[in-house]
Order: structure tokens, then C-alpha cells, then sequence
């Protein structure tokens, strides 16, 4: 064994020591998809990153490659750091704690039984669970040591205190870092952390002599009513702690300034306050002498010596009180507004609150009506103090008449002093009188059974005028308390001066649902039953409104009423209404004998059960569900309707254990069954398909069936070009057994019949070959037939969403198919199987389909959402109309040519051959559509073939892509009037392309063959003019190519694109754009790119930093960006540098326009002398139509014209166009002289007083690169700056409050106490 390890180790290390196996083992680590995506869109060109090229905090965060972060932070990488990446950070060190804790107290309260059994899950959690709390904290601790500068790119304190997290906080406040503590911070922690947090900041705030003390506001208020996970405690702490606190204080400061005045006064306040206590104490005695008397003497005792200690306290504290509540109005504090004064807990708070006049009336009935909003304030079930305290809030700031408020206020003094044990019912019925809240009343009266004639008095407006010796009078009342019940009450009279109808207490057995939910009849014993059935013709009115509101106390009341065949009585209560809740509490309770009396009332089907009713309780053991379910089954589960047996039967299925194959469907119809099962069948509802296979038999289903689901929606894709796919998992083995099961239950019968007649045939006329012929015919019609049957179209129903289920796999679709073909169904083959057939042999197919169909969504669901094969893929006459159907042809992608395997089950068809296919169907076969008049998407499509390539790393295909469009524009060459669409192809200059910028010192070989493209290409020629045709690639591809490609495919895609202007500087911003500085580097060593500038506003692009683009730069090209006026001028200097480039485009332009063909003839025919004459006079209105402030400006106007100058009836300008760049190039010395003339005067008068104006504005410092980075608050990029421009800013008063306004005071702190030499000036960061 020995000898074995050591000879692999020899051919380890003799492989890695070779180059190029090494490098293409490599290659192929790096090229190969070690990940299968299903989901088309989870496939993206970001996949996959070299851990080189991962620098994002929050993505090493997210992804939790905590040991590769650290790693990185050891060896001092460059790591990007933004302030959601410090949230997230510190959020993850405060989750781990809390996880770390949490753990720690289960287990201390875990049973030793359970821990022996968890203990291997336990101890691998708690050690990762440790791992990432340590590791964390460690990375927290780099951060500080490595990154200090950076890291602090917001306020730390205050971060952590969003988090909540005490462990952040201990590491920042504490030696060696000792973070000071800021005002925003201290806000922040009072919004998210605890009480006891926001007092160890403020000790710390307060210890900090040159910052700014904390001082209580408003917007503290505000923020601690956001506390949602502490504000209670932190409004106490905040109104008692803070407020309060510093009242006192300032109490404490004014008293001693005026000790000497007041000596007399004080002596005898503290003599009257020492009497009042000894007042008070002599009360107190009394009350704990009286404890061995009776209950009511207690109680009246207590209530008096109560409220005299109250009355002493408030005349001792009186003064103390009325001078606080003065210094608290002074402070002006928020107050607390009335819904999140409802949400607190604490009585004692909330009455203090009361008490300081702290509530804000605001919001109070606005949204809601008075009854709605205070029919929830004033709940029945509230205490005696809860209820006192609302009423108390109503008086003060809702009820506007002051002869109520006065009157509110007399009732509560007395019910306070008066010795009643029932004083909650008084203070309940003084709301109730106050408020005039009807479904108040109505839960009073259902709970006391008292009527409150004053109620009625004050919301009628008069007396109730009934027989006041009635006993059906507070029946009546009751009923009269809601508006709307005039019928009734009606009713109710005439049963009061009916004689013939005698008392019984309805009222009794009417009760409360709870808090304003309304009421509810109770059935409680048979006496109501009796009296109802015989004089129910007075009372159908009452009856109709309990008909669905009414209760039985017991299952022998409803038997007793079930029994009197109250079904057939005119007052609603049919026994299907009626047996509703004894039905479903049987079924809940698993009550067989009570289902059975109710079986045998052959009730047809129970009335009124919920929608969202579920049956089954899991209180229930599985013995009692299995024996419920065996008697349902055998009654056929009499009393259900479809929807409640399906419902029921789920609920057994969702049950683990409970057994049972099959249900008793005899009750139901041959149309209620397929009904059932089609439903079943369009929700994929796969369990209770699974039951009802194994429950139909082979004849139930009805001659139509099934129906239409023939053509139910197929739907492959949205409008948003998302596959649309249904859940695989354990529904593929589910699916897969429920088609076996329909094939052996319905199609295996019928193909053994066929056998045996044609084994009887074979054996009866064995020399007949006529009549076996005719067998095999009529088998072979059979089969097809099946396909078409309604067992065919079920079967292919249910292989259509076999293949449409995530991670199906091509073994099980191989499984499928078999079992489909060895029992003679032919399966349908059509646009939605050849989709999901290429779905299933990979994902990258159907992603191709879906990035084609991006750019014309708009053409292929012009007024759906979905595309639906059924409906979408019926191909149009109209060619303008893009369908896939039309070129995703199914009989090509047919399911031998994706599946199809040789005998060593390899795929025929390679990923290759695929793709291939598929591009040319659905991109190229589109371009020759010239027939009808249409010009063909060309450009967008190829487009979206190159990024489709890219993203999926085939840089093969990209490659071959660009051979294919290269091969266009080499036709559109050799023809002036080839044009595939508005803008193929694309018309430019040469100017500025890369094959008029490659430096000298470059060290590219061009390849022949480019060479050759470019016949103008030599180094005397290169301000020669020319037009090119070209193809014009989307932003995305550029970008996709500078990201996937190496330096070597870079430089070849340059090459297919030679002579288009400006493509290198195209390049080069896109690798910018994502901080490739490899490609960066490699651009501006072997070509010219003028205009480097440094971008100043933040780039959306998730792998773009502006610290790496300004250090590249500063660092490698610093002449580039030299003088910063230079590049804060860039937009004017970059304009006229563009339009000398273009110079000769524009002039082009101008001068092939037919007003001005008289110029371009005197130009052609000029000599050295009028063409300087020409170009002068020219140059005005040429420098005017470049310069132009038109949408779109010039570039849109040359654009169009290069795409337009190819129309047929334009052929003379193309002439002219030949003419004027043999011209050109004939005095290319003359042009360049003059040209180089007249630029120079336009930047001396023009150009130069922007730039000096530029240059004075930095002299002056008051808006530049600095002051940008400083108000964001990017310290380490006001370093860099500061670093190679020393001496040439300032921080001035605005640039503070600036940085302030935009919550950035942490880089205002970093300068006060990090002074730079490199600043013109500290003083204003001092003050």
C-alpha cells in the first residue's frame, strides 16, 4: 500500500511539473460546468469566479466563504467595502451570538435521552455554529487592524447599534481601537438596541471631552417609538430616565442658585410634607389592623384608605407635580400618538403618560369611523384600570362637549370613592351611556343580562314604547339596541300582545360570540326545542336570522331536535343546515356513533361547511383516524359533496401511516367522478389521482371524457421569458408510478383481451396467413387508435407534465417512453415536447429559445402573458409576426435527434451539433426573409446569439458567430445596396479605429488576413478618410466579451472590428466597468486611447470600484490625469478632440448633402489655394452642426444618414462618396495643415478660457474631485486623492455640512483627529 501512495505521489508531481499537461489540466478545470443548472435562468456568465477576482465584502459575506475572506485579509488583498457590507457583517456576528446562545440554553434544558440520540447533529452544529462566531470576530479584528481607513466608510457605532449587537460594539468602544461615540449613533441604538445599551454609549459619550454631550430631543422619541423589538422599555427609559432626568437636574441646578432665598420656605414645606407622611403611615397601620374582618369591610376599607392616601399624595405632590409638568412643556417633548400608546403593555407607564399630558390626539378616528376605531379601544374583557384609563383618554381628547367631559369626570370621581364591589359594571355602563357604542352594549348585555334604559333614551332620542309588564320586553330591548332590526321588533310585538303565545326566555340562549363579533343562538336543553316548534309561525323572522347562527350544547339536544322532522317547517332549519357543526365536531372528535345517527337521518349533503374548514384535528390519534376513515369508506362517505370528499380524502392522504388504497365512489355519478378526476388531473394533484385510479373502475369513464383536456393551455414560457416549469422532486417518482398504475389498470386488460383473440386466431389458422394479416392490421389500428382515446389523451396529459417538471432526468424519460411504447401508446410529438425535450437534455437549449425571444416578446405575446403551444404556435400568415413555432421545428428536433444514443449509449447528436442547429433555425433562417418586404432583426439577433454564447463560456461558438456575421459584411461590401436591417450594415470611419491607434511600440502581429481588410493600413496613411461597413454589437456583448475572454481572444475580437472607430475605446471602458485591469493594462500599452478621466459618479455595476479605476490610474498613467482642471474639463475637451477626429466625417456629411452639391463639385475641382478657401469657409457651419443641441445631437444625425445612404436611390452619392475619399486622400497634407489651422484658433478662442475658467474654479476649491468623494464619505479614495495632488484642497465649512447632510460625519471625524499634511487647511474641521 505503501508502495502504491509513493508511486502517485512520483507521477503526481511529475505531471504538475510538466507545463503543458499541467496548463491544460487547468484549462479544462476552468472551461468545464461542474454545476448542471435546470433552471434556464440561473445561468449567467458569474457563475463561476476565480477567488482572484471575488473582492465584494457582502458577496464573501453572503456566500459565507468566511476562511477565504480571511485569507484575503491576512495577505493584505484588495477587498471592496461598501456600508451594506459592514450591516451585513455586523448582522452576522450578532446572529451567531444570539445562535451560539440560543444553543447553549436547549441544551442546558435537554433531557440526557435526547441528548444521546442528537448528540452527533448537536456537536457537528455547535462546532460550526463556534467556527463562524470565532471566524467572524477574527474577520472583524482584520477589518480594524488591515483596513482600518476603508473599513470606516460609515459611522461603526452606529451600525452596530442598528444590528443590535453588544459583541460589535464591546470590540469598537474598547482598547485598541476605542471608536469614539457619536450623536447619531446614540439615536441609532435608542431605534434598535436595548435600554441598557444606549446607557453604556451615553457613559461613554459623556467620558469623550471634545465631542458634543447628548441632550434628549424629539426625534429621540421618534426613533424609539421605530424600536419595535424594545419600545416600552425604551420609552420608559427614555420619559423616566432621560427626560425626567435631566428636569431634575436642571431642578437641582436652579435650587442651589437659589439656596438663600428660600431657607424659610423650604423648612416648611419639609414640615407640612413630614405631617402628610405621618398622615399617611397611621393610615396605612389601620388598614393592616382590619386584615381578620370580613370580605366587604376589607374591601370598603381599602378602597378608603386608598383613596385618601391618593387624596394626600396628589395634595402633597401637587406642587412637585405641576412644576415638573411645566419643565417637561418647556423641553417640548414628542408626545406619544394614540395607536402606539393603545400597543403598550405597561398600565403603570401608560398612565404616568396620561398623567404628563404626553399623548398626541393626532390620527384618532381618521381612517376609521368613532364606532369602528373605539369598539376596539373599549373591549368588553378590559380590566377596571384598562377601561378607566380609555374613558379617561376619550374625555380629555375626543368628547367635545364640556357639560359631558364635566359629567364623565363627576361619575368617575364617584365610582373611585363609592365603596361598590361592582365597580367595573359601573364604569362599564358609564362608557356605554358616553359613548352610545352599540356592539358594546350588545357584549354587555349578553354578559350581565341588564338593560340600561338611559342608552336607549340618548341614541333613540325617546323611550321604547312597549308592554313594560311583558316578560318578552328585554327580548325586545335587545334586539332594539342595533338600527335595522325594525322587523323584527315588529314581530317581537306582536308576540307581546299575542295571548295565545306564553313566555319563554329566548333571551337566555342568545350569547356573545366575543369582542363585537356579533351573537349566536345556543340550543341548550330541549325546552327551547319544544316552545320554537310549537309557536314557531310567530317567530319566523327570528328563526330566519339564527338560521346559520346558532349552536348545539350537545349532540342529545340535536338529536331531540332532529328527531321533531323539523327539516319540513317553514323557519329554515333544515336538517341540512342544522346538522352542520354536530356533522363536522363528529368528524373532528372521531365520533363514530354520532356520524351514524347522522347517517341515518339521510341527509343528502351537509350544508354551510367553510371553504377553508379543515376536518381532520391532530388531536386525534392515527387508531381514531383509521377507524373514522373504514366507516366513512363504507357508508361512501354519505352526507359529502365532491369539493368536502376531496378535501376530507387530502387530509387522510397528508396523514404518515394511515394505509388505505381505495375509496367507495358508488354514491357518486359516472359525471361527478370524471368531473372529479379532470379537476384533479388540471391541478396535478397527484395524490388523489393515485387514489382515484386505484378506486374507479375500467368503465367510469363516460363516452366524452375527457372532456377538452385535449386542448388545456401547454404553456412553455411567460412574457418574461421564464420557463414555466412545475416542482419536481418526489412528484417525478409520483407521476411516473400514477401512469404505471392507469396502464395497468386501464390499458393492460385491453391488450390481453387483444392477445388472446390473436393467439386463438394463430392457433385456428395457422397456415392462413390472409387472416393473420387481417389480426395484425386491426391490432395495428387498435393501437392508434389508443393515442386518441380517452386513455391515450390522459396518458399523453400526463406525460406532458411529466416532462415539464423540474430535474427530470433523460433515464426516467427513457423509463417513461418504454412504458409508453411496450403498451402501444403512441406519444404526441409537437412544439411543447421538442421544448421540454431540450429543456431536459440541458437547460442551455431552452436558454438559447428564451434569450432570442427577449427582443421580440413584444411580436410573440402581443396581448398574452403566456406563450401557449395550443393556442401561439399555429403559424401565421403574416411574416411581420416573429413565432417560434414557424422555425422550432418539432419534426427536426424530434426525440431520437436530441435522445437519440449508439450502441455504446452515447448521444448521436453532441452539445454542438445541437446549438448549432438551433441557432441556424432560429437566427440565420430568418435573415433571408426578403421576399415579403421585411427587414429581418439581424442585428438585435446575432446580438443575442453573441451574449448567449458568452454566457455560457462557449467562446468556440462566439468566435464562429463573428465568422458568420463577417461573412455578411464582406457581401455587403461587394454591394451597395445590400441592407438586412436598419442598422446591418453598419456605416462608420475609420478615424480612431484601432487600426489607426496601435502604437508604435506595440508588440501585436496583425494576422494577414486583417492586413488585407485593411488596405489603407501603413503609417503615412493613417488620417486617411474612409467609410467601413460593419456590424454594430450591443453594450452587453462588448461587456460579456471583455469579461469572459482572455487577453488573446481580446485582441482577436479587436481585430474583427479593425477599422471601426472607436472600438478600442469601447474595450477599454467595459473592462473598466468591471475592474478587468489585465485588459486595461493590455489596451493602453499597444494602442492610443486618449481621454482617460476618472469617473466621478457611482457605477451601478456590481464589480466596479472607483478606488481600483483612481489607483490604476494614478499609479500607471498619471501624465493621463496630471492636471486635474484638465480632466474636470473633459467634457468640452473631449468634444473638440472628437470633432478633430471626426472632422472630415462631418464635413463628408455636410457636404454629400444635395443643397450643397455645388460645394462638394468646387471641392473636388479645387486646388491648394480655393481649398483652403472651401475648408474655412466651411468650418463655421460644420463646427455648428456637430455642436448642435438637437435630441440625439450629431452622432444620432450621422448615424442615420450611414444607415440610409445605402438606398437604391441614392446611388449618385455613393459615386460622390468614392469621388471624396480619393480626394481626400490625394491632398491628405493640404487637408491635414489646413485642418490643424483652424483647430488650433477654435481652442485658443473657444476651448482655452473653459479650461483656464476650470482651473481658477480649483484654484478656488469649491467644487472638484476631492470635495465629490469627501461629501460620500470615501475616506480611502480622499487619501488617494490628498496623496498625488497634494496641496490643492481644502475642507471648508460647506464641505462639512455637506458631508453632514448626506449622513457621512464619520470622514468629518476621521480629519479632525487624522490632520493631513496634504490639506491646504484643518482650522474649520476645529470648530
Amino acid at each position: 500500500m505503501n508502495n502504491l501512495n509513493d508511486k502517485n505521489e512520483i507521477l503526481f508531481w511529475k505531471v504538475f511539473h510538466n507545463k503543458p499537461i499541467r496548463c491544460l489540466i487547468f484549462h479544462h478545470i476552468h472551461i468545464t460546468e461542474w454545476v448542471e443548472y435546470t433552471d434556464p435562468m440561473q445561468i449567467k456568465p458569474n457563475n463561476r469566479l476565480k477567488f482572484k477576482e471575488i473582492t465584494s465584502l457582502k458577496f464573501l459575506l453572503i456566500k459565507k466563504l468566511y476562511k477565504l475572506l480571511k485569507c484575503k485579509l491576512e495577505h493584505d488583498e484588495y477587498i471592496q467595502i461598501e456600508v451594506k457590507s459592514v450591516l451585513l457583517l455586523f448582522k452576522k456576528i450578532e446572529n451567531s451570538m444570539s445562535t451560539s446562545k440560543t444553543m447553549e440554553e436547549s441544551a442546558n434544558t435537554t433531557k440526557e435521552s435526547i441528548k444521546k440520540i442528537t448528540s452527533i447533529t448537536t456537536t457537528s452544529t455547535t462546532i460550526e455554529e463556534t467556527e463562524n462566531k470565532n471566524i467572524l470576530k477574527e474577520i472583524l479584528i482584520l477589518l480594524l487592524n488591515k483596513k482600518r481607513i476603508q473599513f470606516e466608510c460609515c459611522d461603526l457605532i452606529k451600525m452596530a447599534a442598528k444590528c443590535n449587537s453588544n459583541t460589535v460594539l464591546d470590540i469598537l468602544v474598547n482598547e485598541p481601537y476605542s471608536i469614539q461615540v457619536s450623536l447619531k449613533s446614540i439615536d441609532s441604538a435608542i431605534e434598535f438596541c436595548h435600554p441598557d445599551t444606549v446607557k453604556l454609549l451615553l457613559d461613554l459619550q459623556s467620558s469623550q471631552t471634545d465631542q458634543p454631550k447628548f441632550h434628549p430631543k424629539n426625534h429621540c422619541f421618534s426613533s424609539a417609538i421605530k424600536n419595535y423589538k424594545f419600545r416600552e422599555e425604551m420609552i420608559q427609559f427614555l420619559y423616566f430616565g432621560l427626560f425626567l432626568k435631566n428636569n431634575n437636574n436642571n431642578n437641582n441646578n436652579n435650587n442651589n442658585n437659589n439656596n438663600n432665598n428660600n431657607n424659610n420656605n423650604n423648612n416648611n414645606n419639609n414640615n407640612n410634607n413630614n405631617n402628610n407622611n405621618n398622615n399617611n403611615n397611621n393610615n396605612n397601620n389601620n388598614n393592616n389592623n382590619n386584615n381578620n374582618n370580613n370580605n366587604n369591610n376589607n374591601n370598603n376599607n381599602n378602597n378608603n384608605n386608598n383613596n385618601n392616601n391618593n387624596n394626600n399624595n396628589n395634595k402633597n405632590n401637587n406642587n412637585d407635580n405641576d412644576e415638573s409638568y411645566s419643565k417637561l412643556n418647556q423641553i417640548a417633548i414628542k408626545k406619544l400618538p394614540i395607536q402606539i400608546f393603545n400597543s403598550l403593555k405597561c398600565l403603570k407607564t401608560k398612565n404616568i403618560l396620561f398623567t404628563l399630558n404626553l399623548i398626541s390626539a393626532l390620527g384618532i378616528s381618521k381612517k376609521e369611523s368613532f364606532e369602528q376605531y373605539y369598539s376596539k379601544v373599549f373591549s368588553i374583557d378590559l380590566g377596571y384600570e384598562d377601561l378607566l384609563l380609555q374613558i379617561k383618554i376619550y374625555n380629555k381628547y375626543y368628547n367635545n362637549n364640556n357639560e359631558a367631559k364635566d359629567y364623565i369626570n363627576h361619575q368617575l370621581n364617584l365610582i373611585a370613592n363609592s365603596n361598590r364591589t361592582d365597580k367595573l359594571r359601573q364604569l362599564q355602563k358609564l362608557v356605554i351611556t358616553s359613548t352610545l357604542l352599540s356592539s358594546l352594549y350588545q357584549d354587555y348585555f349578553l354578559r350581565n343580562r341588564e338593560i340600561i334604559e338611559k342608552f336607549y333614551y340618548l341614541k333613540r332620542g325617546d323611550s321604547i314604547s312597549v308592554a313594560s309588564n311583558s316578560k318578552f320586553n328585554t327580548l325586545y330591548k335587545y334586539f332594539a339596541i342595533h338600527k335595522g332590526n325594525e322587523i323584527l321588533l315588529e314581530e317581537i310585538e306582536n308576540l307581546i300582545k299575542s295571548k295565545n303565545v306564553p313566555y319563554f326566555p329566548l333571551i337566555n340562549y342568545i350569547q356573545s360570540r366575543g369582542s363585537g363579533s356579533g351573537d349566536i343562538l345556543i340550543f341548550k336543553d330541549t325546552n327551547i326545542i319544544d316552545w320554537i316548534i310549537e309557536y314557531s309561525s310567530y317567530i319566523r323572522n327570528f328563526l330566519t336570522i339564527y338560521s346559520n347562527n346558532h349552536r348545539f350544547q350537545s349532540f342529545t339536544v340535536f338529536k331531540y331536535f332532529s328527531n321533531h322532522k323539523l327539516r319540513d317547517s317553514p323557519c329554515g332549519f333544515g336538517l341540512e343546515k342544522l346538522s352542520l357543526f354536530p356533522f363536522i365536531n363528529a368528524i373532528s372528535q372521531c365520533n363514530i356513533e354520532e356520524l351514524q345517527f347522522i347517517h341515518s337521518l339521510n341527509i343528502k349533503q351537509v350544508c354551510g361547511i367553510p371553504n377553508d374548514h379543515k376536518f381532520l384535528s391532530p388531536n386525534c390519534s392515527l387508531k381514531q383516524h383509521r377507524h373514522l376513515f373504514v366507516y366513512l369508506n363504507s357508508i361512501g362517505f354519505h352526507s359529502f359533496s365532491k369539493l368536502n370528499f376531496k378535501k376530507i380524502c387530502k387530509e387522510f392522504l397528508v396523514i404518515d401511516q394511515l394505509e388505505f388504497k381505495e375509496v367507495n365512489l358508488d354514491r357518486f355519478s359516472v359525471l361527478e367522478i370524471n368531473e372529479m378526476f379532470l379537476d384533479a388531473l388540471k391541478d396535478l394533484d397527484l395524490k388523489f389521482l393515485h387514489l382515484m385510479v386505484d378506486s374507479m373502475n375500467t368503465g367510469c369513464f363516460s363516452i366524452d371524457f375527457p372532456y377538452d383536456l385535449h386542448v388545456t393551455p401547454r404553456i412553455i414560457f411567460t412574457i418574461n421569458n421564464n420557463l414555466y416549469q412545475i416542482p419536481g422532486g418526489d412528484n417525478i417518482s409520483s407521476i411516473i408510478k400514477l401512469m404505471e398504475s392507469f396502464i395497468r389498470k386501464f390499458i393492460k386488460p385491453s391488450n390481453n383481451n387483444n392477445n388472446n383473440n390473436n393467439n386463438n386466431n394463430n392457433n385456428n389458422n395457422n397456415n392462413n396467413n390472409n387472416n393473420n394479416n387481417n389480426n395484425n392490421n386491426n391490432n395495428n389500428n387498435n393501437n392508434k387508435n389508443n393515442n386518441n382515446s380517452t386513455h391515450g389523451i390522459i396518458l399523453n396529459y400526463l406525460f406532458d407534465k411529466f416532462i415539464q417538471m423540474k430535474q427530470v432526468s433523460f433515464n426516467q424519460l427513457k423509463g417513461v417512453i418504454d412504458l409508453f411504447n411496450k403498451n402501444h401508446i403512441e406519444i404526441n410529438h409537437g412544439l411543447f415536447q421538442a421544448f421540454f425535450y431540450l429543456q431536459i437534455r440541458s437547460a442551455k437549449f431552452t436558454k438559447f429559445i428564451l434569450s432570442l425571444d427577449q427582443s421580440f416578446g413584444s411580436s410573440i405575446l402581443p396581448t398574452n402573458t403566456e406563450y401557449d403551444c395550443t393556442r401561439d404556435s399555429v403559424t401565421t400568415t403574416d411574416d411581420r409576426r416573429y413565432n417560434i413555432a414557424r422555425y422550432l421545428k418539432s419534426d427536426i428536433f424530434s426525440l431520437d435527434f436530441i435522445f437519440g444514443c449508439n450502441e455504446e449509449g452515447i448521444f448521436k447528436n453532441s452539445f454542438y451539433n445541437i446549438i448549432n442547429t438551433l441557432i441556424h433555425l432560429l437566427s440565420h433562417s430568418t435573415s433571408y426573409n426578403y421576399d415579403s418586404g421585411f427587414l429581418c432583426n439581424f442585428t438585435d439577433k446575432n446580438n443575442q446569439v453573441l451574449e448567449y454564447c458568452l454566457t455560457i463560456k462557449r467562446v468556440d461558438l462566439f468566435f464562429e458567430q463573428l465568422d458568420y456575421i463577417q461573412s455578411y459584411i464582406d457581401l455587403a461590401n461587394n454591394s451597395y445596396y445590400y441592407m438586412l436591417d436598419r442598422s446591418f450594415p453598419y456605416y462608420s470611419f475609420t478615424h480612431n479605429s484601432p487600426s489607426t491607434t496601435l502604437l508604435p511600440s506595440s508588440s501585436l502581429v496583425i494576422p494577414e488576413e486583417v492586413l488585407r481588410r485593411v488596405s489603407h493600413f501603413n503609417e503615412n496613411q493613417k488620417s486617411q478618410i474612409k467609410f467601413v461597413k460593419s456590424f454594430e454589437y450591443s453594450k452587453e456583448v462588448i461587456q460579456l466579451a471583455v469579461q469572459i475572454l482572455d487577453l488573446k481572444s481580446i485582441q482577436r475580437f479587436i481585430e474583427y472590428n479593425f477599422l471601426v472607430c472607436n472600438f478600442q475605446k469601447s474595450v477599454y471602458q467595459s473592462a473598466m466597468n468591471i475592474c478587468r485591469l489585465d485588459t486595461v493594462d493590455f489596451l493602453l500599452k499597444n494602442y492610443d486611447i486618449q481621454g482617460l478621466n476618472f469617473s466621478l459618479s457611482k457605477n451601478k455595476k456590481s464589480r466596479y470600484c472607483i478606488h481600483r479605476e483612481m489607483q490604476y490610474l494614478l499609479e500607471n498613467h498619471f501624465e493621463k490625469v496630471e492636471n486635474l482642471y484638465l480632466v474636470t474639463s473633459y467634457k468640452w475637451i473631449s468634444k473638440f478632440q472628437d470633432f478633430k477626429l471626426k472632422y472630415l466625417s462631418v464635413l463628408s456629411f455636410y457636404l454629400l448633402n444635395q443643397i450643397r452639391s455645388s460645394i462638394l463639385q468646387k471641392l473636388l475641382d479645387s486646388n491648394s489655394e480655393s481649398l483652403r478657401e472651401i475648408l474655412v469657409s466651411t468650418f463655421l457651419p460644420i463646427k455648428q452642426l456637430y455642436y448642435q443641441e438637437t435630441a440625439g445631437g450629431y452622432e444620432r444625425d450621422e448615424k442615420q444618414f450611414l444607415i440610409f445612404i445605402n438606398r437604391t436611390n441614392i446611388k449618385q452619392k455613393r459615386e460622390l462618396i468614392q469621388k471624396l475619399e480619393l480626394f481626400f486622400n490625394n491632398n491628405i497634407k493640404e487637408i491635414t495643415d489646413i485642418k490643424n489651422s483652424l483647430f488650433d484658433e477654435l481652442y485658443r478662442k473657444e476651448i482655452l478660457p473653459i479650461v483656464k475658467k476650470n482651473q481658477d474654479r480649483y484654484i478656488a476649491k469649491e467644487k472638484n474631485i476631492f470635495t465629490k468623494h469627501f461629501v460620500r464619505g470615501e475616506t480611502m479614495l480622499c487619501e488617494l486623492i490628498l496623496k498625488y495632488y497634494p496641496n490643492q484642497f481644502k475642507i471648508s465649512d460647506r464641505l462639512i455640512t455637506d458631508a453632514l447632510k448626506h449622513k457621512n460625519g464619520h470622514i468629518v471625524r476621521y480629519y479632525n483627529q487624522n490632520p493631513n499634511n496634504n490639506l491646504i487647511s484643518n482650522d474649520q474641521l476645529q470648530n
